[in-house]
């Protein structure tokens, strides 16, 4: 969640980049802009509150038993 937060964050930075070079206008920057600040309110909700987005039904497929089993699978040719 932080990578996916840093990386709004950097298109932000390219949004400026893209106003000043003039290629895009004014309208679409800050559309883009408002864009980019909801995408970084919902990752800073998920990363503030990662219980509310875990699955519903907990049974075995908790986070740590399914990268477990997931890096436990290998793929032979």
């Amino acid at each position: 969640m932080s990578d996916a937060d840093g990386e709004a964050t950097e298109t932000t930075i390219w949004l400026d980049f893209a106003l000043d070079c003039g290629y895009i206008v004014h309208d679409d920057f800050n559309n883009l802009q408002d864009t980019y600040s909801e995408i970084g309110k919902m990752l800073n909700a998920m990363i503030n509150n990662p219980n509310r987005f875990l699955p519903k039904n907990n049974n075995t497929n908790t986070p740590a038993t399914a990268t477990a089993s997931a890096t436990s699978n290998t793929i032979t040719r």
